[in-house]
């Protein structure tokens, strides 16, 4: 699927990507700091600092835990850096279709 978004769509995506990013980059420093991998535990842990902190919502919240469980459990013994720029996952919960042409997406700011 190929996103065409307005400039101001595209501003908000952004924006979105950024804080996702920079909410996965300090759970992984937790994450490292406490050798925990695991999403769940990380959840469980960090799950309301993470949204208060980087204003994400709930479902963010949680494939945010699941990103960094993911990224440690290949290697726990590397600190894991997240881009400004990485991908930011949106599952069923974060878009949904309008049209055969269009989709809402959750981003932060509505």
């Amino acid at each position: 699927m190929q996103l065409l978004p307005s400039e101001e769509q595209a501003d908000l995506l952004e924006h979105t990507m950024r804080q996702f990013n920079k909410a996965c980059d300090w759970l992984a420093g937790h994450a490292f700091d406490r050798r925990c991998a695991n999403r769940y535990a990380l959840q469980k842990l960090y799950y309301t600092e993470l949204r208060e902190r980087f204003g994400l919502k709930a479902q963010q919240g949680v494939l945010a835990c699941a990103a960094v469980g993911a990224a440690y459990a290949r290697d726990k013994t590397k600190r894991v850096h997240f881009r400004p720029d990485a991908a930011l996952p949106f599952d069923a919960r974060l878009w949904r279709p309008l049209s055969m042409s269009e989709v809402s997406m959750s981003t932060l700011k509505g």
